[in-house]
This record gives C-alpha cells, structure tokens and sequence, in this order.
C-alpha cells in the first residue's frame, strides 16, 4: 500500500485521534477513528474536522463525509456542500475522491438529515455502508459504487458466565432513538414470560431514558426496570452482571433497514447470549441469537446458559472478523482501492 494517499474525514469532531475514540456518537468511535487509525498506522496524510483545506486534495487522495449529526447539519451542511462542491471541481483535474460514510438510511425517511444527502448525492463518487442490507437500500438513491465495511467492536470477547441469578437480568443498551423500540416491545416481552420476573437493565443517554420513563404508560407485572447513563465502561460493567441481552425493535421501520449489526455483536462478545428482533442486517447471523418473533424467550430466561454454547460459537467464528485490526484492514482495502480508481 503506497504511503502517498491523502485522507480527509468530514467530521463535526476536532481535536486529537485519541478524542474521536471516546466520543458518544458510535458511527465515530467505530467508523471514522477506526478508519483515521489505519491510515495513521499506514503512513498516509490524514486528518479530520469540520473543514476541507482544499489545497492539500491531490492525485490519490479523498475527502469521506461523515455524519453531521442533526444539532449540526443545519450548520454544517450547506458549508460541506459548497466546499465538496469546489473539491469536486477540483477532482476533475487529479484523481481525487468525495466519498460518503452512510451509517443510517436517511434517503429513504424523512429526518433532520435528509435534505442534506439528497443535496450532497451529485457530488458522491462512492458511498461507504456499514451492512449489506443497507447497500441494497441505497441502490434506489445512488448508481455509483457502494462498498461495505461493517462497524468495527470495540470490547474485547469475553466467555460467557453462568450467574444463575433469581430473578435473571437483561441488558438493553443503545442510542435513545432506539428506546421507543424497548417501549413497544414490553407488552411482548411480559407475554413471552408469561408473568415470570425479570430484571431489565436499560443504557442510555440521560435526557433519552428520563424521556423513556415518562413514556412508559404501564410495565408488565414482573419485570423491574433499572436505567443508567450508557458509557463503555459502564455496558461491559453491567453485561459481567447479566445474564442475557435484549434488543427489540422494528424489522418493518424503515429507519430500521440497513442499520448496523452492532449491537448484536457487542453483546454476543461480551459473552451474552441475544434475544433479539430479525432486523436484516441481523439476518446474516440468525443462528447466533433468539428471534422475538418467533418466541424462545422464556427458555432463555429460564436458563440461559444453555445458550452459551451459540456464543461461543459466534466469538469462535465470526467475531474475530469485527476486531480493530480486522476492520482497519477493511478500510485500508476500501478507501486504497477508491483513491486509485
């Protein structure tokens, strides 16, 4: 790999890379600094924030914009349209690439964020999608090439533990849009279980559960809620401390098609057997977690360690794959072989 490529994430994040591997938002920490890290190891020219030096776009070089955010793309976005608009005029005399790290379908709903891709789409020589169901997504919005290179983990895979605790605990952690999902699916839930207790760790963002709870017009007798604010160090706490994991949601959203499988496998490598809703980028490892769909949730309440063995199974065979260094070789492929097209 030559050691000239020239790389440039569009990112409402300044600063140190060290900073962006700490940040809340997760398309950061598991996307852009992995991908920033690799061609630092590399020896490539790379940098990032909220501005294109456009003097430094040569021969072998790309910009990649990142997500804005929605309390930023109000301002950020007509700034990153017209400086991509002068970088694309700029391209066509070097072999330089504008490319889009597209994390969630906003082409496809309508959100804060909509309006700025439908805008930045006739400037895009490639888009970047953490899944391949989102790939298929996006082939009704974009004819130009669209590569996958998933979320990168972030835990180190651990064994999963047999607590046998009375009640069991579950884990549910995510972003606080992913809570209205967790509302919904409660009903279910206390259906599946049939009245059997439960104890129901959530993580999130504050402001997000303090909104959740007050959402909540009724919880099914037997479960017990306890909410906390998400950190990393805070979600491999409680998963050592539980005995499974639950992530509900919406097969049929369509803010939901195409989204990362993530969640799905952080959880399996902290060594927690999954029941989970059959999202399609989740499709892929179905035989490594419980459909809430189809039932089997009681049985995984009642004695989860006879699930441990899908696990580890999981840790044996895919997730090693999803590891840093397997997804910083990803992107090195990916963003090497757009610069040289």
């Amino acid at each position: 790999m030559t050691k000239d490529l020239r790389l440039h994430w569009l990112t409402p994040f300044s600063g140190q890379l060290s900073d962006l591997e700490s940040v809340n938002l997760a398309s950061v920490r598991l996307r852009t600094a992995v991908a920033l890290r690799a061609a630092q190891t590399a020896g490539w020219h790379s940098s990032f924030g909220p501005q294109i030096d456009l003097k430094s776009l040569g021969d072998a070089s790309c910009v990649v914009v990142g997500k804005p955010g929605s309390n930023d793309v109000e301002q950020l976005g007509p700034l990153w349209i017209k400086s991509l608009a002068k970088a694309k005029s700029k391209a066509k005399a070097v072999r330089c690439q504008i490319l889009v790290d597209y994390t969630d379908h906003h082409l496809g709903v309508s959100t804060e964020l909509s309006d700025f891709y439908r805008k930045l789409l006739p400037l895009v020589d490639a888009m970047i999608v953490p899944s391949s169901a989102l790939a298929l997504q996006l082939q009704a919005y974009f004819s130009g090439p669209v590569l996958v290179v998933p979320d990168a983990l972030e835990v180190p895979i651990t064994r999963p533990v047999g607590h046998n605790h009375t009640p069991p605990r579950a884990l549910w952690f995510g972003h606080g849009t992913n809570l209205i999902h967790l509302a919904k699916a409660l009903a279910p839930i206390g259906r599946q279980l049939q009245g059997a207790p439960l104890e129901l760790r959530v993580l999130s963002n504050r402001q997000a559960i303090e909104q959740f709870k007050r959402a909540l017009t009724a919880i099914p007798d037997g479960i017990s809620l306890k909410a906390g604010d998400w950190s990393l160090a805070a979600m491999q706490a409680h998963a050592a401390e539980c005995d499974f994991c639950l992530l509900p949601s919406d097969p049929r959203d369509p803010r939901k098609m195409g989204v990362s499988s993530n969640r799905l496998l952080t959880a399996l490598a902290m060594g927690l057997p999954v029941a989970a809703s059959p999202l399609a980028s989740y499709k892929e490892f179905s035989e490594f977690f419980v459909d809430l769909e189809v039932g089997g949730l009681s049985e995984l309440a009642s004695a989860p360690a006879r699930f441990h063995d899908m696990v580890i199974r999981a840790q044996q065979t895919v997730l090693p794959d999803y590891l840093a260094p397997s997804m910083q070789m990803r992107w090195l492929d990916c963003l090497g072989a757009l610069m040289k097209t």
